[in-house]
């Protein structure tokens, strides 16, 4: 009982303390099902009847949370404004400019003057430059259209250009993003296998922090034929941003700039970094694969020749309202996996333990709530499955660096730049108004949204893929 009420306040000191800075599809998340239901009703008719003169008596910190559940709730645009109005605290300031920014555009076409932002920093400190230079791409970069990144991208690569260089610009490049999560763990495998033979004396530089999963990075360093060294990440702020290279964009030896792989989708630059071949591959050496072996047929008790990974990205509560644009619910690839299974090989579901548990007659290996889940197993699974199946998300892109063939199903954001081999689905949206029509282009300003209210706002729907649209995608591989 006392370690029930530990865990309880606990629990509740660590919210209480994150809510000034905790978006409401977050917070919606973090309860079963039933629970976030009633308290999304408690909220909506709170905010309808609560007048705007008396919005200001909602606590400080908990403004930026009332803000986003009257955005996310569908709340009318006045409501809105009148939350916007109010004074928020210093934690929840930049986001909520984030927020009014990412309205500004979804609903009005208009986007922040990075042209003055970049100007009013070139003369400021190298801490300063690179803090905006961060905020815009990152903003940019989770917000804006495939044309309008691009641009926002161009932008920045010019301005660094512009600044002066310090001389040290192609002996070390600075990657203060590439290990703090598996997808840039994955960048920074397509990095090498772009500089490997474009600047082959590069010398690359990581921060000394625990990666996303130290045993792929151990393997990367392992097979990598350009020399990596760490440093501790607090210098990467002082590094002059000349000499840093991001998920975004990197300085290649002919002294211009390009755009990584992370953003292959908005730019008609080809990216050679996709072809994998025999030099640079990442393999696990016999004794590896011989342990990773034993322990998937120990668990199952059965013999394991051939399987197809499944990750599909959803919340713990199943619940897409409040999820991001590329979630998608499991339950709807179970025809999928029952064609799999009976085609002979085994179908193994990957991800975390925050992901919903797969029902009992799901024809499917729940690995991602299982004891045997760990970063080696991880590793073993992308080297070893026949094909990765799933939802875009950073799990993705580490089967890319073993030369495994991927199905990426309901793909949002969309994206043309594949390695040879995958396959892309892209997720549909539909226009509401006047009448409904589908659209393909990607020039709408939601195309890369991963808001849903503001797709809806903006007058689109997401149609997500019924159980038959999967399974006849993936029959057509298999």
């Amino acid at each position: 009982m006392k370690s029930f009420v530990f865990r309880f306040f606990s629990r509740a000191t660590i919210a209480l303390r994150e809510m000034p800075r905790m978006p409401y599809g977050v917070f919606n998340k973090k309860f079963p099902l039933p629970i976030a239901r009633a308290m999304n009703k408690l909220v909506f008719v709170f905010l309808i009847f609560c007048p705007n003169r008396f919005m200001i008596v909602i606590p400080s910190r908990f403004r930026y949370i009332f803000l986003m559940a009257s955005h996310s709730l569908g709340l009318r645009d006045y409501k809105v404004e009148a939350l916007l109005q109010l004074d928020f605290p210093k934690a929840s300031v930049d986001l909520v400019e984030s927020f009014s920014n990412a309205r500004d555009y979804y609903l009005h076409g208009k986007m922040p003057d990075f042209d003055q932002r970049l100007k009013s920093v070139r003369n400021e400190s190298y801490r300063v430059q690179n803090q905006t230079l961060r905020e815009i791409i990152q903003w940019s970069f989770w917000t804006l259209n495939h044309k309008d990144f691009d641009e926002v991208n161009a932008k920045v690569k010019s301005f660094l250009v512009s600044l002066p260089k310090t001389g040290e610009e192609l002996r070390r490049r600075y990657l203060p993003q590439h290990i703090t999560n598996l997808g840039h763990l994955a960048m920074l495998f397509l990095y090498i296998n772009y500089y490997r033979k474009s600047d082959p004396s590069r010398i690359i530089v990581l921060p000394r922090i625990r990666s996303a999963n130290d045993f792929f990075l151990d393997l990367i360093l392992r097979h990598s034929p350009l020399k990596i060294e760490f440093a501790d990440p607090e210098i990467f702020s002082k590094i002059p941003p000349t000499q840093i290279d991001t998920l975004n964009y990197s300085f290649g030896p002919g002294g211009k700039y390009r755009t990584e792989a992370d953003c292959a989708f908005a730019t008609n630059q080809e990216f050679p970094e996709f072809r994998v071949e025999d030099d640079f591959i990442l393999k696990l050496n016999e004794d590896e694969n011989a342990d990773g072996l034993r322990i998937i047929e120990s668990k199952l008790g059965r013999k394991v020749d051939s399987f197809f990974v499944l990750h599909v990205r959803e919340p713990k509560n199943g619940d897409l309202k409040f999820s991001q644009a590329r979630d998608a619910n499991i339950s709807k690839y179970f025809t999928l996996a029952d064609a799999i299974e009976k085609s002979g090989s085994l179908v193994i579901r990957m991800g975390d333990k925050n992901f919903p548990k797969l029902d009992s007659n799901f024809p499917a290996f729940d690995y991602a709530h299982s004891n045997i889940k760990s970063e080696f197993m991880d590793v073993w699974l992308w080297a070893n499955c026949k094909k990765w199946i799933g939802t875009v998300n950073g799990a993705a892109f580490p089967p890319i660096a073993f030369r495994k063939e991927r199905v990426l199903l309901e793909q949002w954001y969309w994206s043309a730049a594949l390695p040879a081999g995958d396959v892309g689905v892209k997720k549909k949206i539909i226009q509401n108004y006047p009448i409904k029509i589908e659209i393909s282009h990607e020039d709408i300003r939601v195309s890369r949204c991963m808001d849903r209210a503001f797709i809806a706002r903006s007058g689109y729907k997401l149609c997500e893929a019924s159980s038959d649209e999967l399974a006849s995608e993936v029959s057509k591989i298999i």
